[in-house]
Order: C-alpha cells, then sequence, then structure tokens
C-alpha cells in the first residue's frame, strides 16, 4: 500500500509542476466541439459521410490519447511542453488507436454483459416512463450490480491500464504493451492490482454510485415526465458540474500515478522482445549477418 500511495503523492507533485497537463483536456475538448459540427455536416451524406464521421472520430480520439501519452510520459521525469504533446501524437498515433479499439471493445462487452445480466442495460426505447426508467436505475444501483461493475472496469484496466506507459517508455507496439503491462502485474501483484483497484473506485465507481443515486431519488420521486424534467435541470445541474469536475481531476491523478508507477519498476521487465528499449543497444548480428542456428 505504501508503494501505491507513493505513487499517487509523485503523480500529484508532477502534476502540480506541469500545468500543461491540466491545460491540454481542456485544449482537446474545443477540439471535440470543431471535430462534433463536422460530425454534423458529414453525417448528412449517406453512406460515406458515415464513414468520413468515424474516420475522423478516430483520428480525434487516437490524436488525443497519443498526445497525453507524450505528455504524461515526460512530466514523469520533466517539466511537459507543447512539443511533447506533438511528438506523442507523430510517435504514438496509431498504437494508441490500436489501445482504444482495444480497451473500447473489452470494456463494452463486459459492461454489457454485467447490464444483461442484472436488468441494468435497458434499450432507450423500453424506457417509456418515469416509472420505467426509475426501474432501471434501481437496477442499476443494486448492491450487485454495483459489485459487477467494479469487477467488469477492474478486468479491463487490469488487461490494459500498463499498456500506455509501457508504449511510451519502452517504445514497443500495442499488443507488446499490453503483454509488458501484464508482465508488471505478475511481477508485482499487491502493488499493481492495488493501484489498479483504487484507479477502478476513484475514477469509476465513486462519480457512478454518486450520479446514479442522486437521478435514482429524483425519478422515484416524481410522476410526470414535465416535473421530472425540471427536477433534473434544476436539482442534478450542479451534482453534474461537480462530478465533471471531479472526474476531470481524478482521471488526470490516475493516469500520472499509473505512469510514475511504470516507469519505476519497469527495470523489473527487461527490453521487449525484439525491441530494445530507448538508449539501449541493439543484439548483434551473427557474423556475415546471417542467421545461426536451425
Amino acid at each position: 500500500m505504501k508503494e501505491v500511495l507513493d505513487a499517487f503523492g509523485e503523480g500529484w507533485r508532477r502534476l502540480v509542476a506541469n500545468p500543461l497537463i491540466w491545460l491540454a483536456p481542456l485544449l482537446m475538448v474545443l477540439v471535440g466541439l470543431f471535430v462534433a459540427f463536422l460530425g454534423a455536416i458529414f453525417a448528412c451524406i449517406p453512406v460515406v459521410g458515415f464513414l468520413v464521421l468515424y474516420a475522423v472520430l478516430i483520428a480525434y480520439l487516437g490524436g488525443c490519447a497519443a498526445g497525453m501519452m507524450g505528455l504524461l510520459q515526460a512530466a514523469v521525469t520533466r517539466r511537459a511542453t507543447d512539443r511533447d504533446f506533438s511528438q506523442g501524437v507523430r510517435r504514438f498515433f496509431w498504437r494508441a488507436v490500436g489501445l482504444l479499439l482495444l480497451a473500447g471493445l473489452a470494456n463494452f462487452a463486459l459492461t454489457a454483459l454485467v447490464g444483461s445480466v442484472t436488468g441494468g442495460f435497458v434499450p432507450s426505447w423500453a424506457l417509456d416512463g418515469p416509472q420505467r426508467v426509475a426501474d432501471a436505475f434501481r437496477a442499476l444501483t443494486n448492491p450487485v450490480t454495483l459489485a459487477l461493475q467494479f469487477i467488469a472496469y477492474f478486468v479491463v484496466i487490469v488487461l490494459f491500464g500498463f499498456a500506455a506507459p509501457a508504449i511510451t517508455f519502452d517504445d514497443c507496439r500495442t499488443v507488446s504493451g499490453i503483454e509488458r503491462g501484464l508482465g508488471l502485474v505478475r511481477r508485482k501483484p499487491g502493488a499493481a492490482l492495488g493501484l489498479l483497484a483504487l484507479a477502478v473506485v476513484l475514477v469509476s465507481m465513486v462519480p457512478s454510485v454518486i450520479a446514479l443515486l442522486s437521478v435514482g431519488r429524483l425519478f422515484a420521486s416524481w410522476s410526470t415526465e414535465q416535473g421530472l424534467a425540471a427536477s433534473v435541470s434544476g436539482s442534478f445541474a450542479p451534482i453534474m458540474l461537480l462530478l465533471v469536475l471531479y472526474g476531470y481531476i481524478a482521471s488526470l491523478l490516475v493516469s500520472m500515478a499509473i505512469f510514475v508507477f511504470y516507469e519505476r519498476n519497469r527495470s523489473l521487465l527487461g527490453a521487449p522482445s525484439g525491441e530494445p528499449q530507448p538508449g539501449m543497444p541493439a543484439a548483434p548480428e551473427p557474423p556475415g549477418g546471417q542467421v545461426v542456428g536451425p
């Protein structure tokens, strides 16, 4: 536990020393609004418009993720600059896209499975009135549902949580980064799993529980859609703003702590197979450049 707390403490100190990391997500949101505007235009074009829309969306998300990976890597040891963001986009863009796709598919599959088992996965067309919506929220706030959601999020973060720092620090491919992240979990199971479990609680479970309980009480107290809409807009808006602020800070802190923890323990893993770490010499070729062996 001490190592986990040390990683969070150092992560917070690195965040305080790197104001650009606080600013970058806000700038990405502004760019995202422009991307959404372009998406609304292209979506009007049949077939081709949706292909262009998805391509632009993937490019936007991949660029944001790759740029943040570059910033977080630099911030572990020094003051990050805008150049680190641009270099991160150039170096890690396709690897970040692959990581987002794999993690997104895994997260969707597991959360949909949990929702279908517990009854919290309700299609929008079935929410035909306040009572049906209230029933859906009660299913989501059931302790069994919350426990299963925690397990689903925990499985996803164990699989992919250390992949991003592995890709950046060791300059390895996406699949190799996932393997090295799992290797770190195997080498230091107590500290690594403790860090990832705390990350799930801080980023996913705490805001989810607060939001669901708050909205659930509103749905339970109103029987008409008009009264419900007025109550949500008046009472839930401040809660949402606080949750957004909390999620913003918690996500940055958790990300920084994960990068710090990986950087401190990456020596346990050695060099990536077939992909020497930056600054480490490549394996010498056999005499004559020929492969020796059967």
